[in-house]
């Protein structure tokens, strides 16, 4: 989403306070044509939410958290504007601190009864997954329900029939090579069978191989049957979009390992060889180190932009289409920023870091509207609400950062 004054691509997209001066409101909204989305959020206002949030958290041992996400959901909400209007977020704390206690008692007994055997580790591990298509898509019907733009809501509509369908195989999928081990692997203390590890790195490929796939399904899945007041969207990406993203995620990350493989046997060589001092060492393997988490920043950075851009550039909701510019070389050097910051400053740049990333996705993102938004508006009526349809949307509130 871009700002009134979109950033020319290329450079940097925020100062360190992540605060602009507020553009006037428009007097109405244009007939027709773009609506660049505003991001008046500042990382100094949010500092003072964050700390407070994270104070209070911590003295009541993780109960405040869910009203900590509601105060940071409202904020950066309203802090979102188009066309001189912005987002609202209703979320309820007690029905996101349900969610959480559920999950919380899920995965403790995951942990817990595997310390008894590692079969009743899985059978648990395969209950939970089992829920999760559930839980997936009830977090979808939540975080929609929950938003609105205009005092009109959004709506997931999306079956849970398609959810297990989207879901099940895919997490199936990648609960084999760990199903694997347990179930044939080697005893503990016995020697590993080589052709029962060939098995298990082949399982591993033909997972791999099948993410972009899994990953296209989901966006589908929870793209297509969103719905803005009465109006669906709808996605229209295909599947070799999908496996060009991740084909060049790989690509990347095989040269850089490449890359440090053979950095690696060459420091190895050195040291060895007495060639230099401890010292050197130590300072060798600290640039080592910032290399590569460097090389990680710079990869998730390309794998954010390139992916926002062809969601958001194949989602419609009507006649509304969107526009995303991310690119990745600035966004990697915002990482890059923020990264250095919050480590400089102990975590306390951390607000502010929030801030500078979300201002320079959302400033890259257009909402287009060839017959105008108050025409789109009149036709977005809000959907037939009941009590119960609002109290079960407000059962769990799962992240799910796909």
């Amino acid at each position: 989403m871009n700002d009134l004054e979109p950033q020319a691509h290329g450079q940097e997209p925020v100062d360190d306070d992540g605060r602009r001066s507020a553009p006037a409101a428009p007097a109405a909204s244009p007939a027709g044509g773009a609506h660049p989305v505003e991001f008046t959020a500042s990382g100094s206002e949010y500092f003072r939410i964050w700390i407070v949030n994270l104070a209070l958290t911590i003295v009541t041992i993780g109960i405040y958290s869910a009203w900590a996400k509601v105060r940071t959901m409202k904020y950066f909400y309203r802090s979102t504007q188009v066309a001189g209007s912005v987002f609202d977020y209703h979320g309820s704390p007690l029905a996101i601190l349900r969610g959480r206690l559920i999950a919380l008692v899920l995965v403790a007994g995951w942990s817990g009864l595997g310390h008894f055997s590692p079969l009743v580790a899985l059978v648990v591990l395969l209950t939970i997954a089992g829920l999760m298509p559930f839980l997936i898509q009830r977090s979808f019907r939540f975080k929609l329900y929950q938003s609105s733009y205009r005092g009109i809501r959004f709506h997931f509509d999306g079956t849970l029939a398609n959810a297990y369908r989207v879901v099940l195989v895919p997490i199936a999928c990648f609960l084999l090579p760990g199903a694997l081990g347990v179930m044939f692997g080697p005893e503990a203390g016995e020697g590993a069978d080589p052709s029962f590890a060939a098995l298990v790195v082949l399982a591993s490929l033909v997972v791999a191989a099948l993410v972009p796939r899994f990953h296209h399904g989901l966006k589908r899945y929870q793209h297509d049957n969103a719905a803005f007041g009465t109006t669906r969207s709808a996605f229209d990406v295909g599947l070799r979009a999908f496996y060009g993203l991740y084909g060049r995620v790989w690509a990347l990350l095989l040269g850089l390992g490449a890359g440090g493989f053979v950095a690696g046997v060459a420091l190895f060589a050195f040291s060895a060889g007495d060639a230099f001092s401890g010292a050197g060492f130590v300072l060798v393997m600290l640039l080592l180190s910032i290399l590569f988490y460097g090389s990680m920043l710079a990869v998730m950075a390309l794998f954010t932009a390139r992916l926002q851009n062809v969601v958001w550039n194949g989602t419609t909701i009507g006649e509304l289409s969107f526009r995303s510019t991310v690119e990745a070389m600035p966004l990697a050097r915002l990482y890059l920023k923020n990264a250095l910051l919050v480590i400089c400053t102990l975590g306390l740049y951390t607000p502010f870091a929030v801030v500078n990333s979300m201002r320079y996705r959302l400033q890259s993102m257009t909402l287009l509207a060839p017959a105008g938004l108050d025409a789109f508006m009149a036709d977005a009526r809000p959907g037939e609400e009941n009590a119960t349809g609002e109290g079960a949307v407000d059962l769990f509130d799962i992240d799910i950062a796909l």
